[in-house]
């Protein structure tokens, strides 16, 4: 989040840091527990506004962990029901999770210095959507992806081949690699902007 906002909106990175912070980040750790942790802060949220007309400025974001367009797992929609419950705001990603919206030049600038990944990432970026929108970055494709979705995924398709959990090296050694252009390339819908719309409203 606050990569993307650096990128799109630096008014709002703004205020994740520093003597004005307004935005706090919490993880649930992991999707199934976010219902929880919604319930939570919104007990004390709700008693600290002064009408149910102001923002709950509570919003839960997670992976729709969808392998195919449209098709959000339970747990996702669970995350929405919940949020709709108490009057939080939820956004479940488009894509299938949050590593799906890195650029292709980042994925090949750090294919390009730790190559042992290379493999996965031209794997990756030759893909068109909607099979790179939900390709399962971290573990690569299983046997039972290829074979399960013909029309996403060509037969030829290696599996097995994923680039681990990259995105703390990425975001800590490659931030520079990501720009506005590459986000809003990849995102190609206008959902970050319709994400980072939800989070100022909640402000």
């Amino acid at each position: 989040m606050r990569l993307v906002a650096t990128r799109l909106r630096p008014s709002v990175a703004r205020l994740f840091d520093g003597k004005y912070a307004m935005i706090s980040v919490r993880q649930a750790g992991g999707v199934g527990e976010i219902p929880k942790e919604l319930r939570r802060f919104a007990r004390d949220y709700q008693g600290a506004r002064p009408n149910a007309q102001v923002p709950l400025r509570i919003l839960a974001l997670t992976d729709s962990d969808s392998k195919a367009p449209g098709i959000p797992s339970q747990q996702a929609k669970d995350v929405a029901d919940t949020a709709k419950e108490v009057g939080a705001t939820a956004h479940i990603l488009h894509k299938r999770t949050i590593e799906n919206y890195v650029p292709d030049e980042s994925l090949l600038a750090y294919g390009g210095i730790r190559a042992d990944r290379m493999p996965a990432v031209r794997q990756v970026v030759a893909l068109s959507s909607p099979a790179r929108d939900h390709y399962p970055l971290k573990t690569g494709l299983s046997e039972s992806d290829i074979a399960a979705l013909p029309n996403v995924y060509p037969p030829e398709m290696r599996n097995g081949l994923g680039l681990g959990d990259f995105m703390p090296d990425l975001l800590e050694n490659f931030f520079h690699s990501i720009t506005e252009q590459g986000l809003r390339g990849r995102d190609g819908s206008s959902e970050l902007d319709e994400l980072l719309d939800k989070l100022e409203r909640n402000l």
